[in-house]
């Protein structure tokens, strides 16, 4: 199993904020659609429904990540659809009332021979969400 993490980011909103944005994922489509065109078509055709997120991409194709765990210091989600066998965290340290860090990370189950090959790939998809969740609950 492999684990990638990305770095701290900080998002200036109470935990509880978040936690409650992910109780219905839905809620990120609205902040989706607030992200400007081209920023927006780096996250290509990305669908959210109560406990799920659908990402669908011209390199690996649907995954769905759905919430299997959600409490104030870590989100859960499994992927159904990945290649491999994928997990994804998030995880929320409260740092003040206005102010939340977040560190998302992926467990997946990588053939060490292939770690090479695609865990540079994998290392900028967990920077790349924690980016995002900044500017979806900005």
């Amino acid at each position: 199993m492999g684990q990638y993490k990305s770095r701290a980011v900080t998002i200036n909103r109470p935990a509880t904020y978040i936690v409650d944005k992910f109780a219905d994922l839905t809620s990120f489509g609205e902040s989706v659609d607030r992200i400007p065109a081209a920023e927006r078509a780096k996250l290509g055709d990305i669908a959210f429904d109560k406990d799920s997120i659908t990402l669908n991409t011209s390199q690996v194709g649907k995954i769905v990540f759905n919430v299997v765990r959600r409490d104030p210091e870590r989100i859960e989600m499994d992927a159904v659809g990945a290649p491999l066998p994928l997990k994804l965290f998030v995880d929320l340290t409260d740092k003040g009332d206005e102010t939340t860090e977040i560190i998302t990370a992926v467990d997946v189950d990588i053939p060490p021979m292939l770690r090479p090959f695609v865990g540079g790939v994998l290392q900028k998809a967990v920077d790349q969400i924690g980016d995002m969740l900044v500017r979806l609950n900005s």
